[in-house]
Protein backbone atom coordinates (compact mmCIF):
# COMPACT_ATOMS: atom_id res chain seq x y z
CA UNK A 1 0.00 0.00 0.00
CA UNK A 2 2.79 2.44 0.85
CA UNK A 3 2.78 5.41 3.20
CA UNK A 4 -0.17 7.78 3.03
CA UNK A 5 -2.10 10.49 4.91
CA UNK A 6 -5.75 10.14 6.04
CA UNK A 7 -8.37 12.30 7.71
CA UNK A 8 -9.91 9.61 9.92
CA UNK A 9 -8.62 6.63 11.88
CA UNK A 10 -10.95 4.02 10.39
CA UNK A 11 -9.61 4.59 6.87
CA UNK A 12 -6.00 4.58 8.08
CA UNK A 13 -6.46 1.17 9.70
CA UNK A 14 -8.73 -0.32 7.05
CA UNK A 15 -6.28 0.33 4.21
CA UNK A 16 -3.09 -0.64 6.05
CA UNK A 17 -3.91 -3.38 8.55
CA UNK A 18 -2.91 -6.59 6.72
CA UNK A 19 -6.02 -8.69 7.49
CA UNK A 20 -8.43 -6.76 5.27
CA UNK A 21 -10.75 -9.71 4.66
CA UNK A 22 -11.80 -9.73 8.32
CA UNK A 23 -13.98 -6.65 8.59
CA UNK A 24 -15.12 -7.46 12.14
CA UNK A 25 -11.50 -7.74 13.29
CA UNK A 26 -10.60 -4.37 11.77
CA UNK A 27 -13.61 -2.77 13.46
CA UNK A 28 -12.59 -4.32 16.80
CA UNK A 29 -9.00 -3.09 16.42
CA UNK A 30 -10.24 0.43 15.60
CA UNK A 31 -12.55 0.42 18.63
CA UNK A 32 -9.73 -0.76 20.89
CA UNK A 33 -7.39 1.99 19.65
CA UNK A 34 -10.10 4.62 20.18
CA UNK A 35 -10.67 3.42 23.74
CA UNK A 36 -6.97 3.44 24.61
CA UNK A 37 -6.01 6.75 22.95
CA UNK A 38 -9.31 8.48 23.67
CA UNK A 39 -9.30 12.26 23.56
CA UNK A 40 -6.18 12.45 21.39
CA UNK A 41 -8.32 11.28 18.49
CA UNK A 42 -10.82 14.08 19.08
CA UNK A 43 -8.20 16.69 18.18
CA UNK A 44 -6.39 14.73 15.44
CA UNK A 45 -6.97 16.11 11.94
CA UNK A 46 -4.35 14.12 10.01
CA UNK A 47 -3.17 10.51 10.33
CA UNK A 48 0.02 9.60 8.48
CA UNK A 49 0.67 5.86 8.12
CA UNK A 50 4.01 4.12 7.53
CA UNK A 51 3.66 0.51 6.39
CA UNK A 52 7.14 -0.89 6.91
CA UNK A 53 8.44 0.49 10.19
CA UNK A 54 11.27 -1.32 11.98
CA UNK A 55 10.54 -1.49 15.72
CA UNK A 56 12.99 -3.10 18.12
CA UNK A 57 10.27 -4.49 20.42
CA UNK A 58 8.24 -6.08 17.63
CA UNK A 59 11.40 -7.53 16.06
CA UNK A 60 12.11 -9.21 19.41
CA UNK A 61 8.59 -10.70 19.68
CA UNK A 62 8.66 -11.71 16.02
CA UNK A 63 11.96 -13.57 16.31
CA UNK A 64 10.94 -15.18 19.60
CA UNK A 65 7.53 -16.46 18.52
CA UNK A 66 5.60 -15.01 15.59
CA UNK A 67 8.15 -15.95 12.92
CA UNK A 68 7.36 -19.58 13.83
CA UNK A 69 3.60 -19.24 13.26
CA UNK A 70 1.58 -19.68 10.06
CA UNK A 71 0.12 -16.18 9.95
CA UNK A 72 0.63 -15.42 6.27
CA UNK A 73 0.38 -11.66 6.65
CA UNK A 74 2.63 -11.48 9.70
CA UNK A 75 5.93 -9.78 8.88
CA UNK A 76 8.90 -8.37 10.77
CA UNK A 77 7.64 -4.82 10.12
CA UNK A 78 5.23 -2.74 12.20
CA UNK A 79 2.63 -0.22 11.07
CA UNK A 80 3.30 3.26 12.49
CA UNK A 81 0.46 5.80 12.63
CA UNK A 82 1.35 9.45 13.31
CA UNK A 83 -1.13 11.96 14.77
CA UNK A 84 -1.24 15.64 13.80
CA UNK A 85 -3.56 18.31 15.21
CA UNK A 86 -3.63 19.97 11.79
CA UNK A 87 -1.49 19.57 8.71
CA UNK A 88 1.78 17.64 8.60
CA UNK A 89 4.11 20.07 10.34
CA UNK A 90 6.23 20.17 13.49
CA UNK A 91 3.96 22.35 15.71
CA UNK A 92 0.93 20.09 15.04
CA UNK A 93 2.74 16.80 15.70
CA UNK A 94 1.45 14.88 18.76
CA UNK A 95 3.15 11.49 18.46
CA UNK A 96 2.35 8.03 17.14
CA UNK A 97 1.16 4.52 17.89
CA UNK A 98 2.31 1.19 16.46
CA UNK A 99 0.36 -1.84 15.28
CA UNK A 100 1.64 -5.41 15.21
CA UNK A 101 0.69 -7.33 12.04
CA UNK A 102 -1.19 -10.05 13.96
CA UNK A 103 -4.88 -11.01 13.45
CA UNK A 104 -6.14 -10.28 16.97
CA UNK A 105 -7.55 -7.40 19.00
CA UNK A 106 -4.19 -6.89 20.74
CA UNK A 107 -2.48 -5.61 17.61
CA UNK A 108 -1.83 -2.27 19.31
CA UNK A 109 1.85 -2.38 20.26
CA UNK A 110 3.17 0.98 21.40
CA UNK A 111 1.87 4.48 22.24
CA UNK A 112 4.25 7.46 22.15
CA UNK A 113 2.27 10.68 22.59
CA UNK A 114 2.98 14.09 24.05
CA UNK A 115 1.30 14.41 27.46
CA UNK A 116 -1.58 16.91 27.24
CA UNK A 117 -2.39 18.22 30.72
CA UNK A 118 -5.83 19.45 29.74
CA UNK A 119 -7.04 15.86 29.32
CA UNK A 120 -6.63 15.29 33.05
CA UNK A 121 -8.14 18.62 34.20
CA UNK A 122 -4.87 19.59 35.85
CA UNK A 123 -3.60 23.01 36.82
CA UNK A 124 -0.02 21.78 36.64
CA UNK A 125 1.81 18.46 36.73
CA UNK A 126 5.23 16.82 36.52
CA UNK A 127 5.74 13.78 34.29
CA UNK A 128 8.94 11.88 33.55
CA UNK A 129 9.73 11.86 29.85
CA UNK A 130 12.43 10.99 27.36
CA UNK A 131 13.34 13.06 24.34
CA UNK A 132 12.03 10.98 21.43
CA UNK A 133 13.29 11.70 17.93
CA UNK A 134 10.89 10.82 15.11
CA UNK A 135 11.91 10.59 11.46
CA UNK A 136 9.46 9.94 8.61
CA UNK A 137 11.78 9.22 5.72
CA UNK A 138 9.10 9.17 2.99
CA UNK A 139 8.26 12.84 3.45
CA UNK A 140 11.58 14.06 4.89
CA UNK A 141 9.97 14.98 8.21
CA UNK A 142 11.84 15.09 11.55
CA UNK A 143 10.71 16.19 14.98
CA UNK A 144 11.62 15.71 18.65
CA UNK A 145 9.02 15.38 21.40
CA UNK A 146 9.03 14.73 25.14
CA UNK A 147 7.07 11.58 25.94
CA UNK A 148 6.98 8.47 28.10
CA UNK A 149 6.86 5.42 25.86
CA UNK A 150 4.04 2.98 26.61
CA UNK A 151 4.28 -0.64 25.46
CA UNK A 152 1.11 -2.72 25.18
CA UNK A 153 1.22 -6.46 25.91
CA UNK A 154 0.41 -8.96 23.18
CA UNK A 155 -0.88 -11.40 25.91
CA UNK A 156 1.08 -14.35 24.46
CA UNK A 157 4.82 -13.62 24.48
CA UNK A 158 4.45 -10.85 27.02
CA UNK A 159 1.91 -9.65 29.58
CA UNK A 160 1.78 -6.58 31.83
CA UNK A 161 4.99 -7.53 33.67
CA UNK A 162 7.02 -7.83 30.46
CA UNK A 163 5.64 -4.52 29.19
CA UNK A 164 6.56 -2.71 32.43
CA UNK A 165 10.08 -4.15 32.44
CA UNK A 166 10.66 -2.91 28.90
CA UNK A 167 9.16 0.52 29.62
CA UNK A 168 11.26 1.29 32.68
CA UNK A 169 14.43 -0.10 31.08
CA UNK A 170 13.95 2.05 27.98
CA UNK A 171 13.25 5.15 30.08
CA UNK A 172 16.21 4.70 32.45
CA UNK A 173 18.67 3.89 29.64
CA UNK A 174 17.77 7.03 27.74
CA UNK A 175 17.29 9.35 30.74
CA UNK A 176 20.45 8.34 32.61
CA UNK A 177 22.85 6.77 30.06
CA UNK A 178 25.81 7.07 32.46
CA UNK A 179 24.01 5.09 35.17
CA UNK A 180 22.06 2.41 33.31
CA UNK A 181 22.95 0.05 30.42
CA UNK A 182 21.93 0.49 26.80
CA UNK A 183 18.38 -0.74 26.25
CA UNK A 184 17.97 -3.94 24.24
CA UNK A 185 14.93 -6.22 24.73
CA UNK A 186 16.96 -9.39 24.12
CA UNK A 187 19.30 -8.51 27.01
CA UNK A 188 16.38 -8.29 29.43
CA UNK A 189 14.99 -11.79 28.98
CA UNK A 190 17.83 -14.31 28.73
CA UNK A 191 17.12 -15.96 32.11
CA UNK A 192 15.32 -19.29 32.49
CA UNK A 193 12.09 -19.06 34.44
CA UNK A 194 10.37 -21.86 36.34
CA UNK A 195 7.70 -22.43 33.72
CA UNK A 196 7.34 -22.41 29.95
CA UNK A 197 7.98 -18.92 28.60
CA UNK A 198 5.32 -19.01 25.84
CA UNK A 199 2.46 -18.62 26.39
CA UNK A 200 3.31 -16.26 29.23
CA UNK A 201 1.41 -16.64 32.48
CA UNK A 202 3.00 -13.58 34.01
CA UNK A 203 5.92 -12.94 36.32
CA UNK A 204 6.15 -12.61 40.07
CA UNK A 205 7.38 -9.36 41.58
CA UNK A 206 10.58 -11.16 42.52
CA UNK A 207 11.13 -12.42 38.94
CA UNK A 208 10.57 -8.91 37.55
CA UNK A 209 13.15 -7.41 39.90
CA UNK A 210 15.59 -10.25 39.19
CA UNK A 211 15.32 -9.72 35.43
CA UNK A 212 16.02 -6.00 35.79
CA UNK A 213 18.85 -6.51 38.27
CA UNK A 214 20.57 -9.13 36.10
CA UNK A 215 20.38 -6.76 33.13
CA UNK A 216 22.16 -3.98 35.05
CA UNK A 217 19.21 -1.97 36.40
CA UNK A 218 19.63 -1.61 40.18
CA UNK A 219 16.13 -2.63 41.25
CA UNK A 220 14.71 -3.47 44.66
CA UNK A 221 11.34 -4.52 46.08
CA UNK A 222 9.40 -2.93 48.92
CA UNK A 223 6.09 -3.92 50.49
CA UNK A 224 3.59 -1.44 51.91
CA UNK A 225 0.77 -2.74 54.11
CA UNK A 226 -1.50 -0.42 56.13
CA UNK A 227 1.06 2.34 55.67
CA UNK A 228 -0.20 4.95 53.26
CA UNK A 229 2.03 7.75 54.61
CA UNK A 230 5.25 5.77 54.12
CA UNK A 231 4.08 4.82 50.63
CA UNK A 232 3.41 8.44 49.66
CA UNK A 233 6.70 9.69 51.11
CA UNK A 234 8.65 7.02 49.26
CA UNK A 235 6.84 7.52 45.95
CA UNK A 236 7.37 11.29 46.17
CA UNK A 237 11.12 10.86 46.70
CA UNK A 238 11.40 8.59 43.66
CA UNK A 239 9.33 10.80 41.39
CA UNK A 240 11.25 13.93 42.42
CA UNK A 241 14.43 12.02 41.53
CA UNK A 242 12.99 11.22 38.06
CA UNK A 243 12.99 7.49 38.89
CA UNK A 244 9.86 5.51 37.89
CA UNK A 245 8.18 3.09 40.29
CA UNK A 246 6.51 -0.16 39.25
CA UNK A 247 3.32 -0.61 41.29
CA UNK A 248 2.22 -4.21 41.92
CA UNK A 249 -1.34 -4.48 43.22
CA UNK A 250 -4.14 -7.01 42.77
CA UNK A 251 -2.25 -9.22 40.28
CA UNK A 252 -1.42 -6.37 37.93
CA UNK A 253 1.47 -3.94 37.48
CA UNK A 254 1.62 -0.37 36.19
CA UNK A 255 4.22 2.41 36.37
CA UNK A 256 4.03 5.57 38.50
CA UNK A 257 5.74 8.30 36.48
CA UNK A 258 4.60 11.66 37.84
CA UNK A 259 2.29 13.71 40.02
CA UNK A 260 0.09 16.78 39.96
CA UNK A 261 1.30 20.16 41.24
CA UNK A 262 -2.05 21.78 41.99
CA UNK A 263 -2.07 24.55 44.59
CA UNK A 264 -5.75 24.03 45.35
CA UNK A 265 -6.21 20.23 45.09
CA UNK A 266 -4.59 17.23 46.83
CA UNK A 267 -1.62 15.68 45.04
CA UNK A 268 -2.49 12.84 42.67
CA UNK A 269 -0.16 10.41 40.93
CA UNK A 270 0.21 9.78 37.20
CA UNK A 271 0.45 6.16 36.05
CA UNK A 272 1.07 4.50 32.69
CA UNK A 273 -0.85 1.25 32.37
CA UNK A 274 -0.29 -1.11 29.46
CA UNK A 275 -3.74 -2.74 29.68
CA UNK A 276 -5.70 -0.06 31.57
CA UNK A 277 -6.61 -2.37 34.48
CA UNK A 278 -5.28 -0.09 37.24
CA UNK A 279 -6.67 2.98 35.48
CA UNK A 280 -10.13 1.40 35.63
CA UNK A 281 -9.95 -0.09 39.14
CA UNK A 282 -7.87 2.44 41.12
CA UNK A 283 -7.98 5.41 38.75
CA UNK A 284 -10.26 8.39 38.20
CA UNK A 285 -12.36 7.24 35.18
CA UNK A 286 -9.42 8.07 32.97
CA UNK A 287 -9.64 8.99 29.30
CA UNK A 288 -7.36 8.23 27.47
CA UNK A 289 -7.05 4.75 28.92
CA UNK A 290 -3.26 4.38 28.79
CA UNK A 291 -2.18 7.17 31.13
CA UNK A 292 -4.07 8.85 33.94
CA UNK A 293 -4.39 9.60 37.63
CA UNK A 294 -4.13 7.06 40.43
CA UNK A 295 -6.71 7.34 43.22
CA UNK A 296 -4.90 6.32 46.43
CA UNK A 297 -8.28 6.24 48.20
CA UNK A 298 -9.22 3.16 46.15
CA UNK A 299 -6.19 1.13 47.22
CA UNK A 300 -7.14 -1.36 49.93
CA UNK A 301 -4.17 -1.06 52.28
CA UNK A 302 -5.06 -4.27 54.11
CA UNK A 303 -4.00 -6.04 50.91
CA UNK A 304 -0.40 -6.43 49.79
CA UNK A 305 1.03 -3.49 47.84
CA UNK A 306 4.50 -3.96 46.33
CA UNK A 307 6.78 -1.59 44.46
CA UNK A 308 9.86 -2.18 42.33
CA UNK A 309 12.14 0.85 42.42
CA UNK A 310 15.59 1.82 41.20
CA UNK A 311 18.87 3.11 42.61
CA UNK A 312 21.67 4.93 40.87
CA UNK A 313 24.85 2.86 40.94
CA UNK A 314 26.60 4.69 43.82
CA UNK A 315 23.52 5.40 45.92
CA UNK A 316 23.30 3.32 49.11
CA UNK A 317 21.30 5.61 51.40
CA UNK A 318 17.62 5.01 50.71
CA UNK A 319 14.64 7.19 51.50
CA UNK A 320 13.58 5.48 54.73
CA UNK A 321 17.04 6.00 56.25
CA UNK A 322 17.03 9.66 55.28
CA UNK A 323 13.89 10.08 57.38
CA UNK A 324 15.48 8.21 60.31
CA UNK A 325 18.57 10.39 60.00
CA UNK A 326 16.46 13.56 60.15
CA UNK A 327 14.76 12.36 63.32
CA UNK A 328 18.14 11.68 64.94
CA UNK A 329 19.18 15.22 64.05
CA UNK A 330 16.07 16.55 65.79
CA UNK A 331 14.33 17.39 62.52
CA UNK A 332 10.92 16.27 61.25
CA UNK A 333 10.73 14.59 57.84
CA UNK A 334 7.53 16.53 57.11
CA UNK A 335 9.46 19.80 57.55
CA UNK A 336 10.87 19.20 54.07
CA UNK A 337 8.62 19.73 51.06
CA UNK A 338 10.76 17.70 48.66
CA UNK A 339 13.41 14.98 48.96
CA UNK A 340 15.20 13.97 45.80
CA UNK A 341 18.37 12.36 44.49
CA UNK A 342 20.46 14.56 42.23
CA UNK A 343 23.92 14.66 40.72
CA UNK A 344 26.06 16.73 43.11
CA UNK A 345 27.61 18.90 40.39
CA UNK A 346 24.18 19.59 38.91
CA UNK A 347 22.89 20.68 42.32
CA UNK A 348 25.77 23.09 42.96
CA UNK A 349 25.45 24.51 39.44
CA UNK A 350 21.69 25.10 39.82
CA UNK A 351 22.12 26.77 43.21
CA UNK A 352 24.80 29.07 41.80
CA UNK A 353 22.51 29.95 38.89
CA UNK A 354 19.97 31.05 41.51
CA UNK A 355 22.63 33.20 43.23
CA UNK A 356 22.43 31.05 46.35
CA UNK A 357 25.47 31.21 48.63
CA UNK A 358 26.44 27.56 48.86
CA UNK A 359 28.82 26.54 51.63
CA UNK A 360 29.84 22.93 52.16
CA UNK A 361 30.83 21.77 55.63
CA UNK A 362 32.42 18.66 54.10
CA UNK A 363 35.13 18.02 51.53
CA UNK A 364 33.13 15.07 50.23
CA UNK A 365 32.00 15.38 46.64
CA UNK A 366 29.94 12.25 45.96
CA UNK A 367 28.34 11.54 42.61
CA UNK A 368 24.79 11.65 43.99
CA UNK A 369 23.34 13.46 47.00
CA UNK A 370 19.97 13.75 48.65
CA UNK A 371 18.65 17.29 48.26
CA UNK A 372 15.99 18.24 50.83
CA UNK A 373 14.01 21.45 50.39
CA UNK A 374 12.54 22.85 53.59
CA UNK A 375 10.92 25.76 51.77
CA UNK A 376 12.02 28.41 49.30
CA UNK A 377 14.84 29.51 51.63
CA UNK A 378 16.28 26.42 53.36
CA UNK A 379 17.84 23.21 52.07
CA UNK A 380 19.92 20.26 53.27
CA UNK A 381 22.48 18.18 51.32
CA UNK A 382 23.19 14.57 52.40
CA UNK A 383 25.76 12.19 50.92
CA UNK A 384 23.74 9.45 49.18
CA UNK A 385 26.66 7.00 49.34
CA UNK A 386 27.08 7.21 53.12
CA UNK A 387 26.40 4.61 55.82
CA UNK A 388 22.73 4.51 56.77
CA UNK A 389 23.50 5.24 60.45
CA UNK A 390 26.06 8.02 59.86
CA UNK A 391 24.77 11.42 61.00
CA UNK A 392 28.21 13.03 61.39
CA UNK A 393 29.95 12.91 58.02
CA UNK A 394 26.90 12.37 55.83
CA UNK A 395 25.64 15.97 56.12
CA UNK A 396 27.48 17.84 53.39
CA UNK A 397 25.82 21.23 53.62
CA UNK A 398 23.02 23.31 55.08
CA UNK A 399 21.79 25.81 52.52
CA UNK A 400 20.10 29.02 53.57
CA UNK A 401 19.29 31.78 51.16
CA UNK A 402 18.98 35.21 52.70
CA UNK A 403 18.42 36.82 49.32
CA UNK A 404 15.10 37.20 47.55
CA UNK A 405 15.78 34.19 45.37
CA UNK A 406 14.07 30.81 45.57
CA UNK A 407 16.33 27.79 46.20
CA UNK A 408 13.80 25.26 44.93
CA UNK A 409 15.10 23.30 41.96
CA UNK A 410 13.35 22.76 38.68
CA UNK A 411 11.80 19.35 38.03
CA UNK A 412 13.83 16.90 35.97
CA UNK A 413 11.72 16.95 32.82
Amino acid sequence: MGSKAYKNLDDAIKYHFPYKEYEDLINDVCSYIKKRIGKYLDITKTFYVEDDYIDVNWRFLYSKHYSKTYYRECSKYSIRVHLFKGDINEPDYMGYFLLRPIPVLFALSKIVLKPIKGFYNLEESYLMTNIVEINIMDIDFSVKINAFQLLVQDTVVGVCADACINMVAYYLSNKFPRDFPNYLPEKLFPIHLYSRAIPSYGLTTYEMSEILLNAGYNSYIQEFTNNKEDFIGFIDSQIESALPVILSYEQHVSIIVGHTNSKSLPKQYIIYDDSGVHLKTIGFNNDPLFSGLLDLGKIEWNKRVFTISFDFDKVFLRHEYVDKMLKELGLKPNDFERKLLIDYRTLVSQLKDKNVDYYSRSQNKPHYVWWLEGNSKVGLVIDASCHKYDTKYSIIAFVKNNNKGDIRLLYKT
